[in-house]
């Protein structure tokens, strides 16, 4: 697992670790945020699949911390695709549960290359820092009731930035009422009927 206990993350992303969320600095990354095209960065989120995430319920934050000088940091809500998918994610996926894959939609795409762009141009400029990558869970819903039965509900991230790089584990596998904990709900609550 790679959280923000275990890496040299930023201070402006250590709320992350209070719940479920992931944090990896940039060297463990074979593309850097920094160089990545937005358009081709992808999350699978593993998750059960009566478990439902809309536009924004993901949050991928890209953070820069420089030897001197306030953080930089940017924080930027995703477009989840319609449908599940089968991407090549370093997991089994178990019965009921389905990969959804998560990405930057148009104006976060833009706003992300940016923000790494001014990055890279204070790195070019010889000023040094620290960077990382952060994926939270905002909200959520579940089709129907929630389960009282307490039977394990998982649900995990990996995040790659290229297309041909496999996907690498930033959230690792948490019951899904770590985020009722997180968000101090009761429970995971139902999605409201569509009209």
């Amino acid at each position: 697992m790679r959280s923000l206990s275990r890496i040299a993350a930023l201070a402006a992303a250590q709320s992350l670790a209070i719940g479920l969320a992931g944090c990896m600095s940039f060297p463990s990354f074979k593309t850097s945020p920094l160089e990545a095209d937005p358009h081709h960065v992808q999350l699978a989120i593993v998750m059960p699949k009566d478990l439902v995430l809309k536009k924004g319920d993901v949050v991928l934050s890209l953070a820069w911390q420089p030897k001197e000088g306030a953080p930089l940091k940017g924080d930027y809500h995703l477009d989840v695709a319609d449908g599940a998918a089968r991407p090549d994610v370093p997991v089994r996926v178990a019965a009921g549960q389905h990969v959804r894959l998560v990405y930057f939609g148009q104006t976060d795409a833009e706003n992300f290359r940016k923000l790494r762009l001014f990055i890279l141009d204070r790195k070019a400029r010889g000023q040094e820092g620290r960077g990382s990558i952060a994926v939270d869970f905002r909200s959520a819903c579940w089709n129907g009731d929630f389960p009282a039965d307490g039977r394990p509900l998982p649900i995990s991230a990996y995040i790659r930035m290229a297309p041909d790089e496999a996907f690498t584990e930033v959230v690792s596998p948490t019951d899904v009422r770590k985020l009722a904990q997180q968000w101090r709900v009761a429970s995971i609550p139902s999605c409201a009927p569509s009209s």
